[in-house]
C-alpha cells in the first residue's frame, strides 16, 4: 500500500527541497574553482531571489553576505554596490536578530564610509559594532572593530583616538590569532605611532609586522602583505626624514609586488620611491619612478592616486628645469583634484542616502517587531523572525479556556461607545496580566469573548492546573471590576484539554490559532455553562480532582458531541 503523506508533511518536504536547492546554489557560487566572480555574483543573486520568494530569511541573508564578499573582490564594478549590498545584508541580519553578522556588516560599512571620507557615518557604524561585540563578549570581533576604528581615526588625524584603538587592538590579540591578523594589527600600531610623531616606535611596529609576515603560509597572501608593509615602512621613514631608508624599502616592496602581480602595490611602492628620490635630490630618478606609478594609477582608474602622483611629479619636473611641462602637469593634477572632490561629494551623498535607507528600515523593523510580538506569542514571533514562513504542527495536549462576559450586551445599550470600550479594555487588560502571570498564552478576543491556551508552545506538564487557577482569578477579577463600576457583570468559562492543531495563518495579517475537537468542546462548555461558573470536561475534572474542588453538573447534551458528563470547578 503506497505511503500517504499529510498536507503538513508534503509542505515540509517541499520546504526542505527548496532549502537544499538554495543551499546548493550558494555553495556552487562560493566553492566552485571554475566559477568566475561574475558567475558567482549571478548565482548568488539567483539564490537571494529564490530565498526571498520562499520566505527563507536566513538563507537570503547568507547569500546576501556572500554577495558582498564576491563584490569586494571584483575590481571593475561600481564600488557603491558594496555599500548597497552591505546595507541590505545588515537589514536582513537585523530582521533575523543575528548580532554577530550584524556586527560584521557594520564593520564593512564603517570601512566603506572611511573610503568615501564620510567619517561621521563610519564612526557611527563602527561604534554600533563595538557595542555588539562587547555585548557578545567576542574578543576577535572587538579587535576587528578596534582595528577599523584605528584606521578611521588615522584618516581623521585624531592622534589620541588612533593610539587608543591601536593599543586596544593589540591587547586583544591572543595566541590563537594567525600571523596575518598579528601582522595587520601591528601595522596599525605603526600608523598610530607615526601620526603621534613616535617615528622609532612606528618603524619598530612595522618591523614586527614584517616578522609575522614571514610566518604567513599562503605565498600569494604573504607577498601581498609584505609589499604593502614595505610601502607603509617607506612612508614612515619619509615622515621621519630618512629618505635613504624609505627608498630602499620602496624598491624592495616594488619587486615583491611585481612578483605577486599586484599593480596597486607596485604603484604605491613606486610612488614612495619617487618621493624618496625627490627628497634625496635625485630628480631624474624621482621622475622615472613617479611616471611608472602614474601609468599604473591610470590603468587602474585610481583617480586620487593619479592626482597625488601628478602633484609630486610636477615638483620633480620643476627641479629638473622642465617648467612648462611641470606647469601642465600641475594644472592637470589641480583639475583632477577638483573633479575627484566632486566625485567624493557624490559618493558621500550616495552613502548618506543608503545610510538613511538602512536607518529607516531599522525603525520600520523595530515597529514591525513590536506589532509582531504583540499579536503573536513570543515563541512564535521569534520563529517567524527566524525565517519560518509556515508554522503548522500537531500538539498532543493543550488546555483551552474560553471566557465570555455575561451582561455586557445589556450594558452596551446603556453607555456610550467610548465608555463601553473603556470598560472592555479594563477587563481584557486585567485578563492579559493574569494570563501572563500564569505563563499561559492569550490567543484572541472575539467581541466580548476571550480565548487562552496552555501547553501549545512548550513541554508543560501543569498547564491544566495553571489554566484552572487562571479561570478562578478571572471570575474574581470580573466580580471586583463589576462592583467598582456599579454594574451587573459576570463571566462564563469553559475549560477542556486534549490534542489540537496549532499554527500561523494569514500573509499580510498574521494570526496564531488552534483547531480541532478540543477547541470546539471548550467552546461548547463555555456556551452551555453558567454565569460566574467554570464549566469543565471530565478529562479536566479528573486532572484537577486532587488540587481543586470539583462539583458534578450531570450529563450535558453538547452540540456535535452528544451527551457527556461535565463538572463545575469551584
Amino acid at each position: 500500500m503506497p505511503l500517504k503523506l499529510s498536507t503538513s508533511q508534503l509542505h515540509g518536504a517541499n520546504h526542505l527541497a527548496q532549502e537544499a536547492e538554495i543551499r546548493q546554489i550558494i555553495d556552487t557560487a562560493v566553492n566552485s574553482d571554475s566559477a568566475s566572480l561574475r558567475d558567482s555574483e549571478i548565482r548568488l543573486r539567483q539564490a537571494i531571489a529564490l530565498a526571498k520568494r520562499c520566505g527563507m530569511l536566513s538563507l537570503e541573508a547568507e547569500a546576501q553576505s556572500r554577495l558582498c564578499m564576491v563584490l569586494s573582490l571584483t575590481s571593475d564594478h561600481d564600488r557603491h554596490l558594496d555599500l548597497i549590498e552591505q546595507g541590505r545584508a545588515l537589514i536582513l541580519y537585523r530582521e533575523l536578530g543575528d548580532e554577530l553578522n550584524q556586527a560584521k556588516c557594520l564593520i564593512a560599512l564603517g570601512s566603506l564610509a572611511n573610503g568615501t571620507a564620510d567619517f561621521v557615518a563610519g564612526v557611527d557604524y563602527l561604534h554600533e559594532a563595538e557595542e555588539i561585540s562587547s555585548r557578545l563578549g567576542n574578543s576577535s570581533l572587538s579587535r576587528a572593530v578596534s582595528n577599523k576604528l584605528t584606521g578611521l581615526h588615522h584618516s581623521l588625524g585624531n592622534k589620541s583616538e588612533t593610539m587608543r584603538y591601536a593599543t586596544q587592538a593589540l591587547g586583544l590579540l591572543t595566541s590563537e590569532d594567525d600571523p596575518f591578523t598579528r601582522a595587520y594589527t601591528h601595522s596599525l600600531m605603526g600608523y598610530a605611532c607615526s601620526l603621534a610623531g613616535q617615528h622609532a616606535n612606528a618603524v619598530a611596529s612595522l618591523e614586527t609586522t614584517l616578522e609575522y609576515c614571514e610566518l604567513i603560509q599562503n605565498p600569494t597572501k604573504k607577498m601581498h602583505f609584505y609589499a604593502h608593509a614595505m610601502a607603509d615602512l617607506s612612508e614612515m621613514y619619509l615622515d621621519w626624514g630618512k629618505p635613504e631608508e624609505a627608498l630602499l624599502c620602496a624598491e624592495k616592496g616594488a619587486v615583491v609586488a611585481a612578483q605577486a602581480d599586484q599593480d596597486s602595490l607596485r604603484e604605491k611602492n613606486w610612488n614612495c620611491a619617487g618621493r624618496a628620490a625627490l627628497a634625496l635630490g635625485n630628480y631624474a630618478w624621482a621622475k622615472e619612478k613617479l611616471s611608472d606609478a602614474l601609468v599604473l594609477s591610470r590603468q587602474m582608474g585610481a583617480k586620487a592616486h593619479e592626482a597625488s602622483t601628478l602633484f609630486t611629479l610636477s615638483s620633480a619636473l620643476s627641479h629638473l628645469g622642465q617648467y612648462k611641462e611641470a606647469l601642465e602637469v600641475f594644472r592637470t593634477a589641480h583639475e583632477m583634484e577638483a573633479g575627484f572632490r566632486r566625485d567624493e561629494a557624490n559618493k558621500q551623498t550616495e552613502f548618506r542616502r543608503v545610510k538613511k535607507d538602512i536607518d529607516d528600515a531599522r525603525r520600520d523593523m523595530e515597529t514591525a517587531d513590536r506589532i509582531l510580538f504583540t499579536v503573536l506569542p513570543e515563541a512564535i514571533a521569534r520563529r517567524i523572525k527566524g525565517g519560518e514562513s509556515r508554522i503548522a504542527e500537531e500538539v498532543t495536549d493543550v488546555s483551552v479556556l474560553f471566557a465570555d462576559l455575561v451582561g455586557f450586551t445589556a450594558m452596551s445599550t446603556r453607555v456610550s461607545p467610548k465608555e463601553l470600550l473603556s470598560r472592555l479594555e479594563l477587563i481584557f487588560s486585567t485578563f492579559d496580566e493574569l494570563t501572563k502571570v500564569m505563563r499561559l498564552e492569550k490567543i484572541k478576543t472575539i467581541g466580548d469573548a476571550y480565548m487562552v491556551v496552555g501547553g501549545s508552545l512548550g513541554a508543560d506538564t501543569d498547564h491544566v492546573e495553571r489554566s484552572a487557577n487562571l479561570a478562578i482569578r478571572m471570575i474574581d477579577a470580573v466580580a471586583q471590576i463589576s462592583a467598582n463600576m456599579g454594574v451587573e457583570l459576570a463571566i462564563r468559562i469553559g475549560l477542556h484539554s486534549g490534542p489540537a492543531i496549532a499554527g500561523v495563518i494569514g500573509n499580510s495579517r498574521l494570526s496564531y490559532d488552534l483547531w480541532g475537537e478540543t477547541i470546539n468542546l471548550a467552546s461548547r462548555l463555555e456556551s452551555n455553562g453558567a454565569p460566574g461558573r467554570i464549566h469543565v470536561s471530565e478529562k479536566v475534572a479528573r486532572c484537577l480532582e486532587r488540587t481543586h474542588h470539583i462539583e458534578p453538573h450531570g450529563m450535558m447534551d453538547l452540540k456535535g458531541f452528544g451527551k457527556m458528563p461535565t463538572y463545575f470547578l469551584t
